[in-house]
């Protein structure tokens, strides 16, 4: 606070006449926010309540920006949401229960999880600060174009389908990067379902734990090997719309699979696994002849089947590579359950909570006992009616996960794929009755 006859800094009366009037109740409890209270300093204290005015004034108008009213055209007053109620939590619940996950990063300030998405955001630029994601560049080279940029919001849900956690992820368009300028491999492995499958019947044969391992921000780990400028999106301060220079893989580049693979493979070669020459995602190590780990990647997801002490060992030494955290035993991955009895050598996958949101979007409330009628004919008709109001096209995709789990699905839902260029009322017929089995 100012002395006497001192000149009080304007950006500490404009926060004090906010605080007053209530206005920053949001920021208030983003600070005292446990998730975040550990990480926030003054400089990111200063960017968010610059960030917050800004917006509150593009949402609500200059004249108002405080919490305590809304005043409209007869000029009457109504009272605005108490913003404590931007503090519910979501956490627990199924993301069909609660609000659609932002699209835009104007959708996440109107949220009444706001505080939480904008956690998310900061723990995604601080990662990417840590690592030299970006380096400032005064002006974009002659001949060069910046690429966009966007962030992507998503919720991250548990065996159970229960929301666990909120994730932010700045992602570039990577459909605007040009071949052999921006890119020049784009290619990048990742497992298929009997992979998994058959890492999880060999550890439970074996009797060897299945642990769950995470990369925080995995892609940004791999350096990259272009010339790549990219524009900032909003979100970001003063930088917003400012041009960098990316230094490293970043999600939504062509090329950072590719790269973040090559950059996980050297680091599990390094410890003495060698690379499947069928599956480049499966990784084993044998001492004496025989096998003491078993690893598959998922993208930031590490499966490991190893003794204990060649577990302890290889965390160790890739967190000296990358930021690896350790999730316990594997119980999810990819939309599936697994659920391992060493005793009984007697491994179980499950989706029931991926199909059970998938049955309440499509509103399937009918039961069958077969996926397809013996006479069923599921071929292209010209006579066929379009079906406008229909999600045929995203059933089909969603159906396509759920076959790890049940191959019953198969055929009738390879037939119909065929066919998906042009939806049609009986194709969508022919869906229900499969989501119904």
């Amino acid at each position: 606070m100012p002395g006497p006859g001192e000149t009080p800094d304007p950006e500490e009366a404009l926060l004090a006449t906010i605080l007053e009037t209530g206005g920053t109740g949001i920021v208030e409890d983003y600070i005292c926010n446990s998730l975040v209270k550990e990480q926030w300093d003054e400089e990111q204290t200063r960017r968010m309540e610059e960030m917050y005015r800004r917006e509150m004034q593009e949402v609500l108008g200059p004249e108002q920006q405080a919490f305590g009213a809304e005043v409209d055209a007869s000029g009457s007053s109504q009272p605005l949401p108490d913003p404590q109620l931007s503090m519910t939590s979501p956490i627990g619940q199924k993301p069909s229960d609660v609000e659609a996950v932002p699209m835009t990063y104007k959708d996440v300030m109107c949220s009444k999880c706001m505080v939480f998405w904008v956690a998310a955001m900061k723990k995604e630029i601080d990662g990417r600060d840590k690592t030299g994601t970006f380096t400032k560049v005064m002006e974009l080279p002659e001949g060069r174009k910046a690429i966009g940029s966007e962030w992507v919001f998503s919720w991250k849900t548990n065996e159970k389908g229960l929301i666990v956690d909120f994730k932010a992820r700045m992602v570039a368009r990577g459909f605007s990067q040009i071949p052999g300028i921006d890119f020049h491999h784009s290619s990048s492995a990742c497992p298929p379902a009997a992979s998994i499958k058959t890492m999880i019947a060999v550890a439970t044969e074996k009797g060897k734990k299945l642990d769950h391992w995470d990369v925080k921000q995995a892609y940004i780990h791999a350096t990259l090997n272009e010339e790549i400028y990219l524009r900032f999106p909003e979100g970001h301060g003063s930088m917003s719309g400012k041009v960098v220079k990316v230094e490293r893989a970043l999600y939504g580049l062509k090329q950072s699979g590719r790269e973040w693979g090559v950059e996980a493979a050297d680091a599990l070669i390094e410890n003495g696994y060698e690379q499947c020459r069928v599956d480049p995602c499966v990784f084993r190590k044998v001492v004496d002849g025989e096998v003491v780990g078993l690893i598959v990647i998922y993208v930031d997801d590490i499966l490991v089947a190893a003794d204990e002490g060649e577990r302890e060992g290889l965390f160790a030494s890739l967190n000296k590579n990358f930021p690896v955290k350790g999730m316990g035993e594997c119980t999810w991955v990819d939309g599936c359950a697994i659920a391992m009895d060493v005793d009984n050598g007697i491994p179980k996958l499950s989706q029931t909570a991926y199909i059970e949101s998938m049955l309440k979007r499509c509103d399937v409330t009918t039961t069958a006992f077969t996926p397809a009628a013996t006479d069923a004919d599921l071929g292209p008709k010209r006579d066929d009616e379009p079906a406008v109001d229909k999600a045929v096209r995203w059933a089909i995709g969603f159906l396509m996960r759920t076959k790890p789990t049940r191959p019953d699905i198969a055929v009738p839902l390879n037939k119909l794929q065929k066919i998906a260029h042009s939806p049609t009322g009986r194709i969508w017929n022919a869906l229900v009755r499969i989501m119904s089995t």
